[in-house]
């Protein structure tokens, strides 16, 4: 099997997650599930947005690493502040789970929800998270739906940043029009 790279893009209820737990099977299932890390970095329970990639993929053997709660920042944040400080908690609490990927890589690496990741997380540290993996399944929000952010600048940045990760990836996939 040759080393890929593969990045799903989409606006929201668009199948981005449903689409990698199927790609992300196929791939674990030739390298072994226990080479296979899943970072899941989607919030839960919002109505039409996002949600853990578990809901579809039956990954026992491999190693599952989650925040206890993401936020959606530009849901439930109120002004631009609370909208950046709900960014900054995901931040805060994803990118521990970055850093034991590096410590301990895995041939494949799944990520669920990449864009809430990079609101205002160290792009560059995502980054080395996919170089590290010989194979990569991910998907980040990429649409219109979601670009209302109260004018905390994080829709901006998303658009950017996920523009710079394509730039890693060997096949981009896009569930709607980009």
């Amino acid at each position: 099997m040759q080393a890929s790279k593969v990045l799903i893009l989409g606006e929201t209820g668009t199948g981005k997650t449903l689409l990698t737990a199927k790609l992300a099977a196929i791939a674990a299932s030739k390298l072994g599930w226990e080479n296979t890390t899943i970072i899941d970095m989607a919030p839960i329970g919002i109505p039409g947005i996002g949600g853990r990639i578990t809901r579809f993929l039956k990954a026992r053997k491999a190693r599952i690493l989650t925040p206890q709660k993401v936020y959606a920042p530009r849901l439930m944040g109120r002004s631009p502040s609370e909208v950046r400080m709900l960014a900054e908690a995901n931040r805060r609490l994803i990118e521990p789970l970055l850093h034991c990927f590096l410590e301990r890589p895995t041939l494949l690496l799944v990520v669920n929800d990449a864009s809430i990741y990079l609101h205002a997380g160290d792009p560059s540290l995502l980054e080395k998270c996919v170089k590290k993996a010989e194979f990569f399944i991910g998907n980040a929000y990429s649409g219109s739906s979601l670009s209302e952010d109260k004018g905390a600048g994080i829709t901006i940045r998303e658009r950017l940043l996920v523009k710079r990760l394509a730039i890693y990836m060997d096949h981009i996939i896009y569930t709607s029009d980009p």
